[in-house]
């Protein structure tokens, strides 16, 4: 069922906050409010998971400081389809596979547990954003699949009461037909792994779910640049063919009280399964260095210490190949390497 809410956007924050110099920079499958929507994806009435995936196939070293890899914040929008009725819902983070996604076999890598929306007296639809800021950051594998979602409660009267996730449709992202599905849903009380009957599946159309993903690393994406409009979503992993343009983000927020950040965008080979530290840069190249080919700089803006540019169009000769991407940014001081993401042309 796909149903617009009434946005009344505010920020519920959790968590112990952490110090200033932890300055958060989010990494997010999401392509703007083009199509967006808000749904429950395959549990209907049923209590479960809606998670996005991110997956082996097109991402590495995310939150990733040298040593390991780490969560500090999420960020998702969460709709209440009737605001006087107060939901309870989770946050949660699995590991598992990118061909069949959540493990229920084992442990979440981390959770937060018993959320509430805020009670309001009006009975409409309403969104918010959740801002969780973890006080014990959450692990992730530095080069493996891992998801990122809401747990719901069970909702008899869906669509006219319970919660729900934003999405986007596959046509908002300026993606090809070689895309991923890298949305699962969870269907069933999964807090005993599948004991209880609970099933992985993936709802229909490809569609990517708003999970804002922060770490305190730099964070690097790949998209497309949609006549001027620049989308950081699927179509950066699988750009359409012949039309799209390529862009690239990169968000190092603490190099902004320097004035002097600047980004440096490298391509090779797809990602390696290896990492490589490299001395006097923080953390490590995910990409083959016998290949490296410099693709040029832009400045990250002082203020905020996030920069983005348009790169070149998907070349006509390069349908199949994919290709690595990774950054490395500097305060005008020290250097550190981003996460790196390939694109499947």
């Amino acid at each position: 069922m796909r149903l617009q809410p009434a946005i009344l956007a505010f920020t519920v924050a959790l968590g112990t906050a952490a110090s200033a110099q932890n300055v958060i920079n989010e990494y997010v499958i999401y392509p703007g409010s083009l199509g967006r929507y808000y749904d429950r994806g395959n549990l209907g009435v049923s209590q479960g998971e809606v998670l996005q995936g991110y997956h082996k196939s097109t991402l590495a070293g995310l939150g990733d400081d040298g040593s390991a890899a780490r969560i500090e914040s999420i960020v998702t929008p969460i709709a209440d389809f009737r605001n006087n009725t107060q939901e309870t819902y989770d946050v949660v983070v699995r590991g598992g596979s990118d061909a069949a996604g959540p493990d229920l076999t084992v442990a979440p890598l981390g959770e937060v547990l018993g959320l509430n929306t805020p009670l309001l007296t009006n009975g409409n639809r309403t969104a918010w954003y959740l801002n969780a800021r973890l006080s014990v950051p959450i692990p992730i594998p530095q080069n493996d699949f891992f998801t990122v979602g809401l747990r719901f409660e069970a909702e008899p009267t869906w669509p006219n009461d319970g919660n729900a996730v934003m999405v986007s449709p596959m046509a908002s992202h300026g993606s090809g037909m070689q895309q991923e599905d890298q949305v699962w849903n969870v269907v069933g009380d999964a807090s005993n792994g599948n004991a209880g009957g609970a099933v992985v599946s993936q709802p229909i159309g490809r569609v990517s779910y708003h999970m804002r993903v922060g770490t305190s690393q730099p964070v690097f994406q790949l998209g497309v640049d949609d006549l001027g409009t620049l989308r950081f979503g699927y179509g950066g992993m699988f750009p359409q063919s012949g039309v799209s343009t390529l862009a690239a983000m990169v968000q190092h927020r603490s190099a902004a009280a320097a004035g002097q950040g600047r980004a440096f965008i490298l391509a090779a080979m797809p990602i390696w399964t290896l990492s490589l530290p490299i001395p006097g840069i923080n953390n490590r190249l995910w990409l083959n260095p016998t290949v490296l080919i410099p693709l040029g700089s832009f400045p990250l803006a002082a203020s905020d210490g996030i920069g983005s540019v348009s790169l070149f169009p998907i070349p006509p000769v390069l349908p199949g190949a994919t290709v690595g991407f990774q950054a490395l940014t500097t305060d005008g001081a020290s250097f550190w390497l981003t996460n790196a993401q390939n694109c499947r042309m």
